[in-house]
């Protein structure tokens, strides 16, 4: 697992600096703003940022490890107040997704047939934010822009959650010109993905396929709105180059398909359709950058664009649409396995260590700071980042872990009430002592 800084959102400018999902920022004019949090939230404990290395002969930098001079912050045996946000309870029924395939009649280049069928299912997406002028005048300003389609013929919408992310109005423009005030009925920003609803019946609904059995080598179509709403509705061809590919964006690890066709900003929240004119993703964010030449310029990247699989979309949004939202465990925290090796090198234990905190969430107020190390869990060792994220998760949002940890020669223990990651935010606390190991960009430094 690296910490990726090289993706960015297909439309939405975040205000950070490296990989994104599509955001606010992009007008119809079509500004590219690539931004980036090196942070991991909640769950997502990752390992492969320590190199691994032979234990007699360790591959280590050449700088201590920890600062040796980080000061004590938190009192042992702690238990902090905390409340744990939760979303207003929302009951409604399950709606059938009720699309219907399109009849392909050249099926040596079925696209024509698919782009035709599916088109009138495919919506613009604007994101406004509402403000007042000179004090008298209200007004809508557009923070941005991105794509959606009808999984339901009765209104529903499917979107990235980072496309309507911070909207006070969400419009939505249909294939024929039609502009609607959509209601947000509930979004996950963990998996990225939203659920929309518009008044009126007899939409044109798209068919939701099995992106189980999608192949690497099939050829898909993806149909948005590069750049805003002046391309609308363009469609682009290419294969599935991977499956299962795991990207972490904004700190957030999915699994994604990844597809050669051209993504571009506003296409996020699009379909990706398969040739029998079935969706069997979301298309989410692509790479723009493939690496650096000698000078530290960075050299563009093609033709790796990533989409949500619909299989795991579709269950998030039933949720979506019958509970209003998703729950999802998390404790709010860059988390790094402290290997053997490591523990051996520097004299420190072996356990998770603290690389980031996000502000307010439940690791900081329980008083946990970067280089801290978690050595145990309700009184359980931690060695593995499954020791510790299948306890989080067995806790449950509201649940409370009991943690040891260690920091700076010393132990302490604290307790932690389980954050929701969708309610936690993004805001790294940055004190000055911490996260001393790596850098930036997340890599071990020299």
């Amino acid at each position: 697992m690296e910490f990726n800084s090289n993706y960015y959102d297909n439309g939405y400018d975040g205000g950070y600096g490296g990989p994104r999902r599509p955001r606010r920022g992009m007008t119809t004019g079509g500004i590219i703003a690539i931004v980036f949090i090196a942070v991991i939230v909640g769950i997502l404990a990752v390992s492969a940022i320590l190199p691994k290395g032979d234990s007699n002969t360790p591959n280590l930098p050449n700088l201590p490890f920890f600062p040796q001079n980080t000061p004590n912050e938190h009192v042992a045996d702690t238990t902090p107040k905390q409340t744990v946000p939760t979303p207003l309870p929302t009951t409604r029924p399950a709606v059938a997704f009720d699309g219907v395939a399109p009849t392909i009649t050249d099926m040596y280049n079925p696209i024509p047939d698919i782009v035709d069928a599916v088109s009138p299912g495919v919506v613009s997406v604007v994101n406004y934010k509402s403000g007042v002028a000179m004090g008298i005048i209200s007004t809508d300003t557009i923070q941005g822009t991105g794509t959606g389609f009808f999984i339901s013929s009765k209104g529903y919408i499917i979107t990235n959650e980072h496309v309507i992310d911070g909207a006070d109005k969400i419009m939505i423009t249909l294939s024929d010109g039609t502009e609607l005030q959509a209601e947000l009925l509930g979004s996950d920003a963990t998996l990225d993905v939203a659920v929309l609803k518009v008044p009126g019946n007899g939409y044109m609904a798209l068919k939701l396929g099995d992106s189980s059995k999608a192949r690497v080598g099939d050829f898909v179509v993806a149909i948005g709105d590069p750049t805003g709403l002046s391309l609308a509705g363009t469609p682009t061809f290419g294969i599935i180059s991977a499956m299962e590919r795991s990207v972490n964006i904004e700190g957030k690890s999915n699994t994604y398909i990844q597809t050669d066709a051209a993504i571009n900003p506003g296409n996020s929240g699009g379909p990706l359709i398969n040739m029998k004119g079935e969706v069997i993703g979301v298309t989410s964010a692509k790479t723009v950058t493939a690496s650096y030449d000698e000078y530290g310029n960075p050299i563009s990247a093609e033709g790796l664009g990533f989409a949500l699989p619909i299989n795991g979309v579709r269950e998030t949004v039933n949720l979506l649409i019958t509970n209003g939202y998703v729950l999802r465990p998390g404790i709010g925290a860059s988390l790094i396995v402290m290997t053997e090796t490591y523990s051996q090198a520097y004299d420190r234990p072996m356990g998770m260590l603290v690389y980031l905190v996000l502000e307010d969430g439940p690791a900081f107020n329980a008083g946990l700071r970067a280089d801290d190390i978690i050595v145990e869990c309700n009184g359980n060792a931690i060695k593995e980042h499954e020791d510790l994220t299948s306890a989080i998760k067995a806790a449950g949002v509201g649940g409370r872990l009991s943690l040891k940890y260690w920091r700076n020669g010393e132990y302490y223990t604290t307790t932690l009430t389980v954050g929701d990651l969708n309610s936690i935010g993004d805001k790294v606390y940055n004190n000055e002592y911490g996260g001393s190991f790596f850098n930036d960009e997340g890599d071990v430094n020299p």
